[in-house]
């Protein structure tokens, strides 16, 4: 699942196959995990780059939960996480547990450079709570504010084997959120507008809006009306961009900065 390269003090991991150029460094978010299991094993001397990612990339744990949800297939090429993605899953996760007074899940904001790729982060998320929050029958439902990104998803989506359906129209939007036939739906923002006038407020706490490039300033009044339609999902905003006065403000909409 994972093949690492090693001297002392440097460090590159991937998987089987991986062009050189696309091998990554894994930076651990979680020091105080890190030092305590490296306190375990290190004895005696100062720990390594090598001893590090040893513990971050192997740990017992950490392999299986890499092996389960972190590793994909994008087109037939295998692909694994880089450590910005697999951080800010764990971190959406953790905020998902939260609830707030009506019991609703926190909603949030991820906020990646561009090129730190987005979509995969969104596949290894919705793979995690399709797989871990199964009992609950949740439902994903990707927006995007335009026909490419809308395209490049539900691809993105297809091509590592989680289905996903895509939206053709507003009235096809009400469709496939009540036949519960698909887990997964694309769909661009606009749909909503006709959604949110046929479509009586679905209740449900665990459907689960994952907004690309959410910044946009026309995601302000949409947002009410995806609001109108899912009154209780959680909402996490994906952004890869500097941001502007005005989009922080249609940002914020989507809650809290869970991880940048």
């Amino acid at each position: 699942q994972i093949v690492m390269a090693t001297n002392k003090n440097e460090t590159k991991y991937a998987t089987c196959y991986t062009p050189k150029k696309f091998w990554n460094i894994w930076k651990e978010e979680n020091e105080s995990w890190l030092q305590r299991e490296l306190g375990k094993t290190v004895i005696d001397r100062i720990p390594t780059n090598q001893d590090k990612n040893i513990v971050s990339l192997f740990h017992p744990e950490r392999l299986l939960e890499l092996t389960r949800y972190f590793i994909l297939f994008d087109n037939n090429v295998k692909k694994i996480t880089r450590y910005q993605q697999y951080f800010a899953v764990r971190a959406i996760i953790n905020a998902i547990q939260t609830r707030d007074s009506k019991g609703n899940r926190q909603s949030g904001v991820i906020w990646h450079t561009q090129g730190s790729g987005k979509s995969l982060t969104m596949v290894m998320l919705a793979q995690y709570i399709l797989l871990e929050m199964a009992d609950h029958y949740p439902k994903v439902v990707l927006v995007s504010d335009r026909i490419e990104l809308d395209k490049q998803i539900h691809r993105t989506f297809n091509h590592t084997r989680l289905k996903a359906t895509r939206a053709t129209s507003g009235q096809n939007l009400i469709k496939l959120i009540n036949d519960n036939a698909a887990d997964i739906i694309t769909s661009l923002v606009h749909k909503f507008d006709t959604a949110s006038k046929y479509q009586k407020p679905i209740e449900s706490r665990d459907v689960f809006v994952l907004v690309d490039e959410s910044h946009r300033t026309q995601y302000g009044e949409l947002h009410i009306k995806m609001k109108r339609v899912f009154p209780n999902a959680c909402y996490i905003g994906f952004t890869g961009t500097p941001l502007m006065k005005k989009e922080r403000s249609t940002m914020a909409k989507f809650g809290k900065l869970i991880h940048k």
